[in-house]
C-alpha cells in the first residue's frame, strides 16, 4: 500500500515544524515518515550568504534529489536522506529513512517547485491557519 503524503508549507517560523510534530504525535511515530525540505539545501548558511541567495530560490536546493526521494518513499522504498543542521547552518551525516504509511513533507518549497513531485495536490486543509498550508499530496 502506498503511503499517504501530506505537505506542510509556509514561511519561516510559521509553525510548520510544530504542526508536523503534532501530526506525528497524533498518528504515531511508528506510522509516520517526516521529511524536511531544508535537508535538501545545496549550500550551507555561509555559502548562501556568499552567493547572496536564499533557500527560497530553486537553485539553492537539490530539487531533483528531493523529488526522487519522494517518489521512492511513495513506492515504499527507503532513502538515504541528507541532513541540514539548523543550529549552525551546516550539514550532518545522512540518515537512512524507511517508508511508513504516512509521509509528511514540511518546508518552504511547494509541490509546484519540484521538477516532478507526486500528483494529487489538493486544496488547503479546512481550518488550517492562513500562514501554514497543509495539503494532501497523494493518496
Amino acid at each position: 500500500m502506498r503511503p499517504i503524503i501530506l505537505g506542510v508549507v509556509g514561511d519561516s517560523a510559521a509553525g510548520k515544524t510544530t504542526l508536523t510534530r503534532g501530526l506525528v504525535r497524533i498518528l504515531g511515530e511508528e506510522q509516520v515518515t517526516a521529511v524536511a525540505t531544508d535537508d535538501y539545501h545545496r549550500y550551507d548558511r555561509k555559502q548562501r550568504a556568499e552567493r547572496r541567495i536564499t533557500p527560497l530560490h530553486p537553485d539553492c536546493n537539490y530539487l531533483d534529489i528531493m523529488s526522487q526521494h519522494l517518489h521512492l518513499l511513495r513506492q515504499g522504498e527507503p532513502i538515504l536522506k541528507p541532513v541540514y543542521v539548523h543550529s549552525d547552518g551546516s550539514f550532518g551525516p545522512p540518515v537512512y529513512v524507511d517508508p511508513k504509511p504516512f509521509t509528511i513533507v514540511e518546508g518552504l518549497l511547494r509541490r509546484a517547485d519540484l521538477p516532478s513531485a507526486p500528483r494529487g495536490f489538493a486544496p488547503p486543509v479546512e481550518g488550517a491557519p492562513r500562514h501554514v498550508a497543509a495539503r494532501v499530496l497523494d493518496r
